[in-house]
């Protein structure tokens, strides 16, 4: 065996071991999805040694807009309760925050799931409300919506 093969090898199984020690099941997870071509979710959340989550560091709605990810709205709850920040245009990437309607009650991972189960329902109110916020035309919003 060349000694290419024996390193290439020894990674493999490193590897294979240190995704299953336990302290891998704790730490900072991130994840992506796609609702469609130009628009996904991606979920980052906080677990401890026992793989109970902790905290919901953001799950986003990110859109592509000229070849670039933006991220138009997203959920946290570093504050204590979970809320969702909407971005205010694409020149202004300042946001407002946002907690009526939200789900309040439950477990951490309940109110990850919730996040992104709203998020997948409603991207493409969330993403119509951006561009018009924008100053998209009609047509320009149609075109750029899914």
């Amino acid at each position: 065996m060349s000694k290419r093969k024996r390193q290439t090898a020894s990674f493999i199984k490193y590897l294979r071991t240190s995704y299953t020690r336990k302290d891998h099941k704790k730490g900072i997870f991130g994840k992506h999805f796609y609702l469609s071509e130009n628009n996904r979710v991606t979920r980052v959340y906080e677990k401890i040694e026992t793989g109970k989550i902790t905290e919901v560091v953001c799950v986003s709605l990110d859109i592509n807009i000229s070849a670039n990810w933006e991220t138009i709205v997203y959920y946290d709850n570093v504050h204590g309760s979970l809320h969702r920040h909407e971005r205010l245009s694409i020149e202004d990437k300042s946001d407002s925050i946002v907690s009526i309607g939200i789900r309040q009650k439950g477990t951490v991972r309940r109110l990850l799931k919730w996040a992104i189960k709203d998020i997948s329902l409603n991207y493409t109110n969330y993403k119509k409300r951006f561009l018009k916020r924008s100053n998209y035309s009609k047509s320009k919003i149609l075109e750029n919506l899914y």
